[in-house]
């Protein structure tokens, strides 16, 4: 519960101003992903470890395949992706 909490305050944070438009999109984008992917594969009888795994390698792939084909690779967006698979997984285990 208290990472949860921890999250929560986290993202509450950085939803003002200080983060792009584009860093939350692609949070969200990623938060989706992961959670998609962490419920078909825990529906599917995978382990809840096993699963955020799956959750975590998805989200990041489409990211990075995202970052691919942009001119230049942003680590900004790197993270953001990163965060939002986190998120998505953490949102899941909370429900």
């Amino acid at each position: 519960m208290r990472y949860i909490i921890t999250l929560l305050i986290l993202m509450t944070h950085l939803s003002g101003h200080t983060l792009e438009r584009d860093k939350k999109k692609h949070i969200a984008a990623t938060t989706i992903i992961s959670s998609l992917t962490y419920i078909t594969s825990r529906d599917s009888g995978h382990t809840k470890m096993r699963s955020m795994f799956y959750a975590l390698v998805a989200a990041n792939v489409v990211g990075i395949m995202k970052e691919a084909t942009d001119e230049r690779v942003d680590r900004g967006d790197l993270a953001a992706n990163f965060v939002g698979s986190v998120l998505g997984i953490t949102l899941c285990w909370s429900f």
